[in-house]
């Protein structure tokens, strides 16, 4: 069903074929132009370019080719102008066209999705947005809650965003969705960030287990800026294997990451034990099962996921996607109901552990030792390994939708929108089986409508050679490499 912009642009468009097709050499006026770029300009922003409205943008380029072509014969001012409009229209159009799609597929499940209208950060703050000068202390927190809705929010990236300011000229429209959990409340799920953080990583993974009755809370952190006190951070845009050194150091900054995110996770079940839900009227503690929640992360934010259930009980259920451990988990394993989805990349080879590139050795090294923990930690307290075929690790997330043509390497040969629904689904799957006891035939056995996905669960077994602690000597050996 089209929303309200791409219907006006709809109409509009069907008005000027009409008149196109009656008066074929009449140009448009300057009202015209700018009322068709109004209605464009809005349809692309709210929804982004959608395949459906193909005809629409066909019309408005043949319509300005026609206006342009008979422009050529006008006085000097008349011919800018006229070229000035169509060209501005058409480019819009073009471009949008070429570019990525900013749109994803309607969330599943039953309920809509609807935002807690204002951001909170952990130390009490309440801010609009990120600000042009030095951020607020503390990660930016947004609450996502199933409703009953009878104006469903936009599915694109822009829509989603705005949904903050979207939720209160629609609050009497929704209907908050009945809680799922046997208990009487919703189920909490965490959901973190990469290793910058300053986005959500997997918005439509939200939204689709928004759609299936859980309250998610999303993460994002304040970009690192040197000139607010953050140098150490701000140096360190992504993690740095190209000598011993900074592998080191890249590793040591891991840990702290991940332990002072596991920590945010921490505190945030400990203050909304104290707060009340504004769209709702009622305690957190009434609203949420916080004795029982789950955590999820991309890249860094899996490790953080892990982390978070080594270091409080609460967290009973943690799904890692993508990503390695650090801090506790590393050294401990993960003892909560874990699920660790991992890309198609192969682990290193004995080429790779002795490359002459240390980069390329290094990197093969971190990678070789965190998978050589992950087993152990798995056999030790059990879990469920997951790989998809034709994925890489850009593959989870959102950006794969987005990527321009020229970018498409950095992503396997699965199709993006076919590996986001397994991620989607298997991770809701897990949530529903650990969190609610809703048994799931896809975490039981290969599942013939998704062949890529390689499923291994692993029972817990406590043995001494599983036991023994094997994260120090492989670092410091690193280290010194």
């Amino acid at each position: 069903m089209l929303q309200m912009p791409a219907m006006l642009l709809s109409v509009a468009c069907v008005v000027l074929l009409v008149r196109v097709v009656r008066k074929p050499f009449e140009t448009l006026s300057v009202r015209t132009h700018a009322v068709l770029t109004l209605l464009l300009v809005a349809q692309l922003l709210v929804e982004g370019p959608l395949l459906r409205m193909l005809p629409a943008y066909a019309v408005i380029i043949v319509a300005e080719a026609i206006t342009l072509a008979r422009a050529l014969g006008r006085s000097t001012p008349g011919l800018i102008g006229q070229m000035s409009g169509s060209g501005i229209l058409s480019f819009s159009v073009l471009a949008q066209l070429a570019a990525p799609s900013a749109t994803s597929a309607a969330a599943p499940g039953p309920f809509q999705v609807s935002l807690q209208p204002l951001s909170m950060t952990l130390n009490g703050e309440v801010p609009g947005g990120f600000e042009p000068g030095c951020p607020v202390n503390g990660p930016f927190v947004r609450l996502w809650y199933p409703v009953i809705d009878v104006d469903p929010a936009g599915t694109s990236v822009v829509a989603t965003y705005w949904s903050s300011w979207r939720a209160r000229l629609r609050a009497q429209s929704q209907m908050v969705a009945p809680p799922s959990g046997r208990d009487g409340r919703y189920r909490l799920l965490l959901v973190f960030p990469g290793w910058e953080g300053t986005q959500v990583d997997n918005l439509s993974l939200v939204r689709h287990l928004v759609s299936r009755g859980f309250v998610v809370a999303s993460f994002e952190y304040p970009k690192a800026r040197r000139e607010c006190g953050d140098a150490e951070n701000a140096d360190t845009a992504g993690m740095d294997f190209s000598s011993a050194a900074r592998t080191a150091r890249t590793l040591e900054l891991a840990d702290a990451r991940v332990r002072s995110r596991a920590t945010d996770a921490v505190r945030l079940l400990d203050r909304l034990a104290t707060l009340r839900f504004e769209n709702i009227g009622a305690s957190f503690t009434q609203l949420l099962n916080l004795e029982s929640v789950g955590i999820a992360g991309f890249s860094l934010g899996g490790a953080v996921a892990a982390e978070a259930s080594v270091i409080d009980p609460r967290f009973s259920a943690a799904v890692n996607i993508d990503g390695l451990h650090f801090a506790d988990a590393a050294e401990q394993g993960v003892a909560a109901a874990y699920l660790l989805i991992s890309d198609d990349t192969p682990l290193p080879s004995m080429a790779d552990l002795n490359a002459s590139d240390p980069e390329r050795r290094n990197s093969a090294w971190v990678v070789a030792q965190d998978a050589r923990r992950s087993r152990d930690s798995i056999q030790r307290h059990g879990g469920t390994f997951m790989s998809i075929a034709g994925t890489r690790h850009l593959n989870f997330t959102d950006s794969a939708l987005h990527l321009w043509p020229w970018q498409r390497s950095a992503v396997g040969s699965i199709a993006p929108h076919r590996a986001l629904q397994i991620l989607d689904d298997y991770v809701a799957a897990f949530f529903e089986s650990r969190l609610e006891g809703k048994p799931s035939l896809l975490l039981q056995a290969a599942s013939s409508t998704y062949p890529e996905v390689s499923l291994q669960r692993i029972a817990p077994r406590q043995s001494a050679q599983t036991a023994a602690n094997p994260g120090k000597p492989d670092r410091l050996e690193l280290a010194s490499r």
